[in-house]
């Protein structure tokens, strides 16, 4: 399917109304995490959203790359090389076209409506920047692709939803609306993957955890779960439980800390889900 022209949501995307609006993945130089991609496009499927590629062009590489003494180091070739704006904007130019292609080839399968916009500033700030208040933003550990992997990378679409059915989903449910947003979420993720449900209850008490923990069974239908207990703010449970059940993506309410445009959002060390923040 063709990329539609971005628009600004008018529905919410969870909740009353029609289940349409935008999930959204932010790419910068770091690279592409191709399990973000695939977690955001069955978000997409299931909750019958346009799936959003933004590629930041990194005003902060700019400004490195007009130094004169500035040199590149690379994997892929030995020494260094003139790192100069010219190359960083040829690369740039790369590897959003790579994200393009990626984007095509995960969502023609399911039909999905995408978009992709290039866009300049701080890869945190700008993504924030560029977030509608209804908009699921994923965040995931960006991954290298060389040049050679592009075309392994555009079939990666093809034998999708089923790369993920052997992932569980985490959810953070903490009893809010926005708790049940990130429910709502999880499981139409869920249903797009056939795996299970991992929830996790924010509660102070076994009586708040009991209540919370009957409002989110009268959700799941036949939806297979594990449920976990957490004390408030405690995020590290939910990341724990996560990375112990091996889940492909942990959903969970937006944070103060991840609400400003000048904070990053930092996934725990050799974690390998991808984040889902829900507004």
């Amino acid at each position: 399917m063709r990329p539609e022209s971005p628009t600004r949501p008018e529905a919410r995307l969870l909740g009353e109304g029609p289940r349409h609006g935008r999930v959204v993945v932010c790419v910068g130089a770091a690279g592409i995490d191709m399990g973000a991609l695939r977690v955001a496009a069955g978000l997409a499927a299931g909750l019958s959203a346009t799936l959003a590629g933004i590629y930041i062009e990194e005003e902060r590489l700019q400004r490195v790359a007009v130094l004169p003494f500035t040199r590149e180091f690379s994997l892929h070739s030995p020494g260094a090389h003139d790192f100069s704006l010219s190359n960083l904007r040829r690369s740039q130019r790369a590897q959003a076209e790579q994200l393009r292609r990626t984007l095509a080839a995960l969502a023609e399968p399911m039909s999905l409506i995408w978009t992709m916009d290039i866009v300049q500033g701080d890869l945190h700030g700008a993504s924030f920047a560029r977030m509608a208040a209804t908009d699921l933003m994923v965040v995931g550990r960006p991954q290298f692709l060389p040049p050679a992997s592009e075309a392994r990378a555009a079939r990666l679409g093809k034998p999708y939803p089923a790369a993920l059915a052997r992932h569980p989903v985490a959810v953070l449910y903490d009893g809010t609306q926005e708790g049940l947003r990130a429910l709502a979420a999880a499981l139409a993720l869920v249903r797009i993957t056939s795996s299970d449900l991992v929830v996790v209850i924010v509660a102070g008490d076994n009586a708040s955890f009991q209540i919370r923990k009957r409002q989110a069974d009268q959700q799941l239908d036949a939806v297979r779960a594990h449920f976990y207990r957490a004390t408030t703010g405690n995020w590290q449970a939910a990341e724990r439980a996560a990375m112990a059940h091996g889940a492909t993506a942990l959903i969970r309410p937006r944070s103060d800390v991840c609400d400003t445009g000048t904070s990053g959002v930092v996934l725990p060390a050799f974690s390998s889900y991808s984040l889902v923040l829900i507004p």
